[in-house]
């Protein structure tokens, strides 16, 4: 597990280092910030949690097709291709539905793999530098390694609150603890706007 700490200490300064668009994007204190972070999460990243490969509510499943429009002109073919393929992977590994894993992203990080968070968070679905740790996810800025750690992560709040979508959107955004207190979505605007946004884009086509 310190191997793999390591490796991705390593590769989140070889991305500040070089990585244009990032750099360009953050303000100092904020790199400061995202390198304090990964260092905590190193430090707490001796517990690994296991994930649950059992069903999980039926609309969760991939049993509807959705396709959004992502053609945004900064996205660019080879990268759509990328997160096409690494959507449909996700889903089929973890048994969600792609509508599901593609809501998170819009919503997330409008399809942005360099996407960083004022907060941290990293990628297309915006993983907190410890739940990346947790997941796994060596290059948190990879398409494929984003997209099956966040996915991952949802399937994880999946199983902890037995498919409501509700629970598991605000978990993933507030954090399970608030979801916990709150019995449900937390009395926070953010959580709430955040779970009415991804239940627009799941059931557009039922209003």
């Amino acid at each position: 597990m310190i191997e793999s700490v390591n490796n991705i200490y390593k590769r989140m300064n070889e991305i500040v280092k070089g990585g244009k668009n990032i750099s360009d994007s953050l303000k100092p204190e904020m790199i400061k910030d995202f390198e304090n972070m990964y260092k905590e999460a190193i430090s707490n990243s001796n517990t690994k949690k296991e994930i649950i490969t059992d069903e999980i509510h039926p609309y969760l499943k991939a049993n509807k097709v959705q396709k959004l429009d992502i053609e945004d002109p900064v996205i660019i073919s080879d990268k759509k291709t990328l997160i096409d393929n690494a959507i449909e992977n996700a889903s089929k590994k973890y048994n969600i539905s792609p509508d599901l894993i593609r809501a998170v992203i819009k919503t997330e990080s409008g399809f942005d793999p360099l996407s960083v968070s004022k907060t941290g968070a990293m990628g297309l679905m915006q993983l907190m530098p410890k739940t990346a740790l947790e997941m796994g996810v060596e290059k948190p800025f990879d398409i494929s390694e984003n997209i099956d750690g966040g996915t991952k992560y949802l399937k994880l709040m999946l199983e902890k609150y037995q498919g409501n979508l509700d629970k598991t959107l605000s978990a993933y955004n507030a954090g399970p603890n608030r979801v916990d207190e709150a019995n449900g979505i937390p009395n926070i605007p953010e959580t709430q706007n955040y779970v009415k946004q991804i239940k627009k884009i799941l059931f557009k086509d039922e209003e």
